[in-house]
Order: C-alpha cells, then structure tokens, then sequence
C-alpha cells in the first residue's frame, strides 16, 4: 500500500502525478490518491484516478507527495517521502527547512538534482527517479496531423514562461524563417497570464511582420505568405497530443531549466528529434541518445541569476544562459537539412520508450520501499 498526494491537472506536477499512478496501478500496485487543488482530469485517466481515489489512506503506509517541497509539512505518512522537483541552483529557505526536518527521504529527477540538494547540507536519503513517457500513447505509429501546416515544421510546447525561452523560440523562429515556407506550432497557452496581449507569447507578433490570418477551434494562425506560427487552442485532449506533436518535424526546446521537461520527452519518443538545450532537468535525459538527437543539443554559454520577476525572483540561484545566435544557426541547419526530418525516427523513438518508460521509476520505487 502506498499513498500518493499530488495535484491531477495537464501541468507539470499534475501530469507527473497521474501518469505514476497509473503506472503504479497497472503494476498491481495499491495505491490512495489524495488531490492537492483543483481536479482536472482528462478522460484518458478516469478508471485509474477511480481506483486510486477509492482505496484507503493508511498514515502508517509509505506517502509521496508529488509537489513544492515548500508544502511538505501537508502531508503525513510513514516514511514522509519529497517528490523535490525544482529548476535552479538553489532551494527555497523553507523547501531546505522541510527536506532536513519535516520528510523522512527525497526523490527527484536527475542526478544533478540530486547534488544540488546534497550541496544544501541535507543528509536524509536522495533518490534519483527518472520521469517516464507513455509509449502507448507517444510512438511512430500512423496518425492524423493535429494541424496540418503543409510545410516543414517545428514545435515547441511548455507553458509560456522565461525559463522556457518561449519568446526567444518564436522570435528566433520568424527572424530565421520569415521569407521561407516554413511554419511554427507554439504549444505554449499559458493558464496564469494576465497580460493585454496573446497568452501565449508576450512579444507582439504584427510588429515582427506577420499578421492573424485565421481563427479556429483549434488554432490562431499568423503570416506573412511564407513563414506561418499556429498557436494552439486549450485544452487538447492526451489522447491528441501524439497528432499534435507529429503535426511537426522537429522540436524547440531551448530552455534555461528544467525539473524534467516531460514536453522534450514526448515530442522525442514520437520519434520527433528536437533543438534541445543541454541544461538541468535535459542533460540526463539527452546524453545518449541517437544521433540524430545528439546533433541537436546546444551547450550554454554562461550561468546568470533566475530572475523573471513573475515565478523566479532572483532567490532561488542561477539558470543557463543560452545563446540567440546558437538558435538562429540550428533552425536554420535544420531546414537547409530538411530531408533528414521528414519521417519521424523510429530509432529514436524506442530509446525513450526503453529508457525512460514509467514501469522503470515504479519499480525503482517498490524496490526501496520493500
């Protein structure tokens, strides 16, 4: 028996929490849910979150909270076990506080992660558990483009934030492809935004010369009559997010950080080779991979203070610094190469559905609590 506490929601720790349940569950492994927030679940998970939820909470059964370890002092169990998720250098004061005092051990994503806490003086027993991909759902097998562009294509998806480098995607994007007939998918709805503009994206999109040419249930399109961006509705179903990737013949994720970037993955076990950024929360989960892959990985340049005066205030240490001119020469590489991006790439595929499925950190996990 196991307790799970974690929100169920299509963000990060939402996602993350759903798909180990799941996991767990198919494995035969008993397991309670208690949802931290707001529910939203998508369909595709109905039956598992019904059993999980329907089990009872035993206090002396092993818990996991799946969640800012700012919060760990909400949860109870025996032992109290941190899912430490974070992007920076630095812990938060009280995410250090309730690692050294409040949690009887600590999971997180990658061994650089796992310094990271250790560099903070915290002794309690750390565990690297690897993020996972749905092979079920993220594969090569034929499907219907989400957006059917008519030209080569890039996607990049993440929640529209400066950590991400969103803004620096599709600017490099339309600075790069502005009069070649190339088209971008930005998958980058940003739920918290506030702003007077697109939430996807606070640059303004006519002022870089291309217009809004089309409106749908499923898209907003900009152009120009050669290079075009679609950014995508909310919310897309889990069941499309395999058309939606496979709408696109390589990805862009150019992040400063990441605590995993479940994004990445996907788009890569969809045999989708992408523009990645070999930062933490990638660099493990990149190092060997094809080399189709590997010829896409772009070094930093630098380390600068986390500061984006929204999520990150200049508190929780540095991030990567990664270079503009290092993304206008892979964008374009890309589509002067593009006959090698046609088809997505079977081999690349199958290493992330080999190495980084979710039976693997489920079996790591019953392996340390046996």
């Amino acid at each position: 028996m196991l307790n799970i506490y974690s929100p169920i929601s299509s963000l990060g720790y939402g996602v993350h929490g759903i798909n180990m349940i799941k996991a767990f569950i198919n494995n035969n492994i008993e397991i309670n849910l208690t949802p931290i927030g707001q529910t939203f679940l998508d369909s595709y998970y109905n039956k598992y979150m019904q059993v999980a939820m329907n089990n009872k909470f035993d206090k002396n059964k092993p818990s996991i909270q799946i969640y800012h370890s700012s919060y760990a002092n909400q949860f109870t169990g025996s032992p109290m076990i941190s899912f430490c998720v974070f992007e920076t250098t630095k812990l938060l004061p009280q995410e250090e506080y309730h690692l050294k005092n409040t949690v009887d051990m600590i999971f997180t994503t990658t061994e650089e992660h796992k310094k990271i806490i250790e560099n903070h003086g915290i002794t309690k027993p750390i565990y690297v558990i690897h993020e996972g991909v749905d092979s079920d759902l993220y594969n090569t097998e034929p499907c219907t483009k989400y957006i059917d562009t008519d030209k080569f294509t890039f996607i990049t998806a993440g929640k529209h934030e400066e950590r991400k480098n969103t803004d620096l995607i599709i600017s490099s994007f339309i600075k790069v492809m502005q009069y070649k007939k190339c088209a971008l998918i930005a998958h980058t709805f940003d739920p918290f935004y506030q702003g007077k503009g697109l939430p996807w994206t606070d640059l303004n999109i006519e002022s870089l010369g291309l217009k809004g040419v089309e409106e749908n249930n499923t898209y907003l399109k900009y152009s120009n009559g050669f290079c075009d961006i679609y950014f995508t509705k909310p919310r897309i179903s889990v069941t499309s997010m395999r058309s939606l990737y496979r709408s696109a013949n390589v990805g862009i994720y150019y992040s400063r950080a990441e605590g995993w970037n479940l994004s990445l993955i996907e788009s890569m076990a969809c045999g989708i080779p992408c523009i990645a950024s070999n930062v933490i929360g990638h660099k493990e989960y990149l190092k060997n991979s094809p080399q189709i892959q590997q010829e896409l990985i772009v070094e930093p340049i630098g380390m600068e203070i986390a500061n984006d005066n929204k999520w990150f205030k200049g508190d929780r240490g540095e991030w990567a610094k990664m270079s503009k001119k290092h993304l206008y020469e892979a964008i374009e590489d890309i589509y002067d190469n593009s006959s090698k991006y046609i088809t997505p790439n079977r081999d690349l595929s199958l290493y992330y559905h080999n190495n980084f499925n979710w039976d693997q950190p489920i079996n790591t996990i019953s392996n340390i609590l046996e």
